[in-house]
């Protein structure tokens, strides 16, 4: 069986390199590896939303000098509340586990946005690190 040759686009000529493999810049998963797993933002996210005290909310992954990474949440309040950090990890962690839990709350007016109206994460992380 004969392999098909590759079209005039997809060939390299003598000599000549192949093109840079793409570079990212920001996860390709939405992601947190803490210490003892792996935690997926949406799922916390979800579990969030129940409760009462939460309206909006945005789960990301933030890094300290020793490259650990670890839960953050930013948090719209709902309407007359505004909800603590100790009863938030409470709640999770009855819910889902220790390892979901936020290390940190951050209180915002409004959860940032991409273009593509997805919560801007990489804002939010870089709002919490410059601090």
């Amino acid at each position: 069986m004969e392999t098909p040759a590759l079209p005039p686009h997809r060939r390299l000529r003598a000599g000549s390199r192949p093109p840079p493999a793409p570079r990212f810049a920001d996860r390709l998963k939405d992601l947190i590896i803490v210490i003892g797993g792996h935690v997926y933002p949406t799922e916390v996210e979800d579990l969030l939303l129940t409760h009462p005290a939460i309206a909006q909310c945005a789960v990301f992954g933030v890094r300290d000098t020793q490259e650990s990474e670890h839960v953050h949440v930013a948090v719209v309040p709902a309407q007359g509340q505004r909800p603590q950090l100790e009863e938030v990890r409470a709640f999770v962690t009855a819910r889902k586990g220790r390892i979901y839990a936020p290390e940190a709350l951050h209180l915002v007016d409004a959860i940032p946005l991409t273009s593509v109206g997805k919560p801007d994460k990489k804002r939010l992380r870089e709002a919490v690190t410059a601090r």
